[in-house]
């Protein structure tokens, strides 16, 4: 009864995911679905905590330059709460620092819309892989199990992720 009541809070694989606009630490702005696959590891710094395991792993994946070309690898903060001044200057400030640390893009969902159109549950970390048609190839939420991780990992490897 649980699993089927948090199935139906998260997107579901082979649903499409209404299309949504992300804006980075820098201001510029990017549609997903895009025109390639998209991986968002979404999170709020609850969920921030979770999936190490998932992020390790899939960070030695998109370390490899012929893994970028293949799939776009976004870390989208849920910013929602901190989106009133002055709170979303420091929390900007915060992002900035930890993409320049990180040598990353972070992009920012200032008003919960990926959160709330795609289904998604605050306080946790989601993984969720876009088709260029927004098709979702897999969703999670929280902790991914091995089977889960091995399942995205399949997928990843169907669109050439070595």
């Amino acid at each position: 009864m649980i699993a089927l009541l948090v199935s139906l809070l998260l997107i579901a694989q082979g649903a499409v995911a209404p299309p949504v606009k992300l804006e980075d630490q820098s201001g510029n702005v990017r549609d997903v679905p895009g025109p390639r696959p998209v991986l968002l590891i979404y999170e709020d710094q609850d969920g921030g905590k979770q999936n190490q395991h998932a992020k390790d792993v899939l960070g030695k994946l998109n370390s490899k330059k012929e893994n970028q070309a293949l799939v776009d690898v976004l870390p989208v903060a849920d910013l929602e709460k901190w989106n009133w001044w002055p709170a979303k200057r420091y929390a900007l400030s915060d992002i900035r620092k930890t993409a320049t640390s990180k040598n990353t893009t972070i992009y920012i969902d200032w008003t919960g819309q990926v959160r709330k159109s795609w289904n998604l549950s605050k306080g946790k970390n989601h993984l969720i892989l876009v088709a260029p048609d927004g098709k979702v190839l897999f969703s999670s939420q929280g902790d991914c199990t091995d089977a889960q991780l091995q399942s995205l990992l399949t997928q990843l490897a169907q669109l050439g992720v070595r």
